[in-house]
């Protein structure tokens, strides 16, 4: 578990920075009675991933919901420590269609409490060109700071 929000955001950016240029960013670093979160921004647009050609692609949507908690004083200072409470990935078309998504959300309405796939009953196909489109991928992990 990250000891700081810094380095949760920042373990957060070296992963979707696999994928995207766009800035991730958290809305809070410092203890607070609400529930914090990361998502790139602006928040309210997902990015598109890359392609080889860059003229295709699905879009990703990707949001961290985390509390910051205070757990004393160290010699170097104050201790923050970061809790996920949820998080959410969601891959549409470029269309804004679901293809799928993945979400773990121990808390709610929903009595599913474990990470889990949705998968699109509705999917179109895909405009991948005259050939399969690949996306390149380096390997990263997708929990950060564990």
């Amino acid at each position: 578990m990250p000891t700081s929000a810094d380095a949760y955001v920042n373990g957060v950016r070296r992963v979707t920075g696999c994928v995207t240029e766009r800035l991730f960013a958290g809305t809070g670093f410092r203890p607070a009675p609400a529930t914090q979160y990361g998502a790139f921004l602006p928040a309210t647009e997902p990015v598109i991933l890359r392609d080889a050609d860059r003229t295709r692609g699905v879009a990703l949507a990707v949001r961290y919901d985390y509390i910051v908690e205070d757990v004393g004083t160290d010699t170097a200072g104050r201790e923050f420590r970061i809790r996920e409470t949820s998080y959410r990935f969601q891959v549409s078309d470029r269309d804004g269609r679901e293809i799928l998504a993945y979400h773990w959300h121990p808390e709610g309405v929903s009595p599913v409490t474990e990470p889990h796939l949705h998968l699109s009953g509705r999917l179109r196909p895909l405009d991948a060109g005259e050939r399969d489109a690949r996306w390149r991928w380096v390997r990263c992990t997708c929990r950060p700071g564990r």
